[in-house]
């Protein structure tokens, strides 16, 4: 942008936006709406609609659409849902569709393109709002806010992930999200179901139906999502299940092994398995479905355990519980 009309500040501003900037922004900073205008008509600027504005040859990204929305609404307001999951680098990619926005619930819904409005009952009483340095002071709903606002949209198995990440990194507390469920807002059956899936050390819930089919309620010498260790240094894993006995076993669920990367890197830890004498049977959604062939099946696997007499040790993961009782550091 040519350095006669747009100040040091300004320039500073569209950086740090990914290229977006709003008119309040520019009086800020010293350059006044004609002068906007100007910058428009010589194709510097590119005016979008309630006076926001994006550089011209700035890349397109999720980021730039997120500032422009933000910039649109005006404050307050801040990222919510799946975009505030992804901004806080809950969640690996962009949503689609619009930058998903919410708003205290006190102020007047206004219409956005760019955006998806939603007002927030709490934002007042408990709503905190996170500005995220490095993408440049984006205003996003913090970490409990952002999974409450998500889980009724999202599926269980992304909404597991994003709580697996947070409470690995010690940004919530399992607790606080428990008892904002109780507040009946919606989504809250998913938020329980997944907290229930964290707490029993698994990632998935067709792998809680798979626990819950082999051990018939018998907990006792189990671990979920370790890493098993033999006497000579020989690490495998994590494994989905493992007992004490010195069996391990995989939950497969029907489309997750299905690319060949999965299949390959199967093949390779069942190889390894097979050299250090770790039985390591997998069931499919088809397994669980006959459970009592399947638990026939996993407690073989034990009993060849025992007789080979092979000596493992666990490996629990930082920041994941284990029916066995241990807590994961947070």
């Amino acid at each position: 942008m040519p350095r006669k009309v747009v100040t040091p500040p300004l320039a500073a501003t569209a950086r740090a936006q990914h290229g977006a900037l709003s008119a309040g922004q520019a009086r800020w900073s010293g350059v006044d709406r004609r002068t906007l205008a100007r910058l428009a008509e010589a194709g510097v600027l590119v005016r979008d609609e309630y006076g926001v504005y994006t550089v011209v040859g700035a890349p397109v990204t999720p980021l730039q659409r997120a500032w422009v929305a933000i910039l649109a609404v005006g404050a307050p307001c801040a990222l919510r849902a799946e975009w505030a999951l992804w901004a806080q680098g809950l969640i690996r990619y962009a949503p689609s569709g619009p930058p998903q926005v919410g708003v205290p619930h006190t102020r007047k819904l206004v219409r956005r393109d760019g955006a998806l409005l939603r007002r927030i009952s709490w934002w007042r009483a408990e709503a905190r709002v996170d500005q995220i340095d490095a993408l440049g002071g984006l205003p996003v709903l913090s970490t409990v806010d952002a999974i409450v606002t998500a889980a009724p949209h999202v599926s269980d198995a992304t909404l597991l992930a994003a709580v697996q990440e947070a409470t690995f990194r010690g940004d919530l507390s399992l607790p606080d999200l428990i008892r904002r469920r109780r507040r009946g807002l919606p989504g809250s059956p998913r938020i329980g179901r997944v907290v229930t899936t964290y707490l029993r050390g698994h990632d998935s819930v067709f792998e809680a139906t798979t626990y819950a089919v082999l051990t018939d309620g018998d907990n006792s010498g189990m671990h979920c999502n370790v890493v098993v260790t033999d006497g000579h240094g020989r690490r495998i894993g994590p494994v989905d299940g493992y007992h004490e006995d010195g069996a391990a076993y995989e939950a497969d669920g029907r489309a997750w092994h299905s690319r060949r990367r999965h299949v390959d890197r199967d093949a390779r830890k069942d190889a390894l398995a097979a050299s250090i004498g770790l039985p390591l049977p997998r069931f499919t959604t088809v397994d669980i479905a006959d459970g009592a062939a399947a638990r026939a099946r996993w407690l073989d696997a034990r009993a060849t355990a025992r007789a080979g007499g092979t000596a493992f040790t666990v490996e629990h993961q930082p920041g994941r519980s284990c029916p066995c009782g241990h807590r994961a550091a947070a």
